[in-house]
């Protein structure tokens, strides 16, 4: 028998008794659950500062007693899709995926989800976009596209969704009915990145030929050929956005007059993934040679504030959580790795 003792971190004892040795960490989670009133998948236990495993037996981790530190840890989900035409449900907690789901015919390109709701839209090279119940497993197809969807926009209070195709149109759909209410036909060139104004109804858009095009009143607006972006990100109140290039320069753009505010960045490693906190004061770059930049962009930063080895091969996916400093990375090595920002360190990397 083990002489066990779970302490929260405000001082209380929620249990102090004698539990045989071949008992589990997730058995003594099960045991906690009416007494702390968490349910065991958001309750952590410390022993020291190492969490421990639901597999691990209280007898292995002491012979006559044992304290451990209990923490709740809400949970926290992650929605993946890649070449393997699948979107997998991730418990970041468990590090463990919950469930896939099938549907598309060719890899996923693109992805948005809406934990609120339990949905999700995604578009594929199968030329189709997918509207997911995360919660039921159903899914509804949009069809309309002849090539590849590469990126979209959604907003899930309106149920209106903005698509991108290498068909070189941009198609606005009701994602509840599935059907195509606006078609923006024959771009100069297909759409490498898009952002949406759902309040003021304005679309930017950055073209493989390398021109930016802004729709809104009174019309269309175009910078014409001048940089490959990767990747945009607008700040709509103020009219500006951050363009990340292929050729690695970042720059600030007016909105307004569509010029270049100023360039961030004259030399960086290409640029694969990039995300802004929504004043565009900090931007996380995921870049060609596996490696995650911070960037301050206000004042006269010359260089990034932080930079981690992320991967051993380019970084394709960026979703950063500013609020929490936290973000999830991902690579061509198949690599899910989750960090703390703030740190700049990574926290788990065991999702392969």
């Amino acid at each position: 028998m083990v002489r066990v003792a779970v302490v929260a971190l405000s001082g209380a004892v929620l249990l102090e008794e004698d539990l045989p040795g071949d008992c589990s960490v997730g058995e003594l989670k099960a045991k906690l659950q009416p007494r702390c009133g968490v349910v065991a998948n958001e309750q952590q236990l410390a022993r020291g500062s190492d969490i421990l495993d639901d597999g691990s037996f209280l007898g292995d981790l002491a012979e006559e007693a044992l304290c451990l530190t209990f923490v709740r840890s809400l949970t926290r989900m992650v929605l993946s899709g890649g070449r393997d035409r699948k979107l997998s449900l991730w418990d970041l907690n468990r590090s463990e995926a919950d469930c896939d789901f099938e549907g598309h015919a060719q890899a996923v390109r693109c992805l948005e989800v809406d934990w609120q709701s339990q949905r999700a839209l995604s578009g594929s090279v199968d030329a189709s976009l997918r509207l997911w119940d995360l919660a039921r497993g159903g899914h509804l197809q949009l069809c309309g596209h002849d090539d590849s969807v590469e990126c979209l926009s959604v907003c899930w209070d309106t149920n209106f969704a903005l698509s991108a195709s290498l068909d070189r149109s941009l198609r606005m759909w009701n994602v509840l009915s599935g059907e195509v209410t606006t078609e923006l036909l024959d771009l100069p060139s297909h759409a490498l990145c898009l952002e949406m104004d759902w309040v003021e109804h304005q679309a930017l858009c950055a073209c493989a030929d390398g021109s930016l095009l802004l729709w809104g009143i009174p019309g269309v607006q175009r910078a014409e050929k001048q940089h490959l972006a990767r990747r945009l990100v607008a700040n709509w109140p103020d009219m500006q956005a951050i363009m990340g290039c292929v050729d690695g320069r970042v720059m600030i753009w007016d909105l307004r007059l569509l010029q270049v505010l100023k360039t961030l960045a004259e030399e960086h490693p290409q640029i694969i993934c990039m995300s802004a906190v929504p004043n565009l004061s900090e931007l996380a770059i995921g870049a060609a040679d596996g490696r995650l930049y911070l960037w301050s962009c206000r004042g006269g930063a010359t260089a990034p504030s932080k930079i981690m080895d992320a991967h051993s091969s380019p970084v394709r996916v960026l979703d950063v959580d500013w609020s929490g400093r936290s973000a999830l990375t991902s690579g061509e090595d198949g690599v899910l790795k989750f960090w703390n920002l703030t740190m700049g360190q990574c926290l788990r990397a065991p999702w392969q």
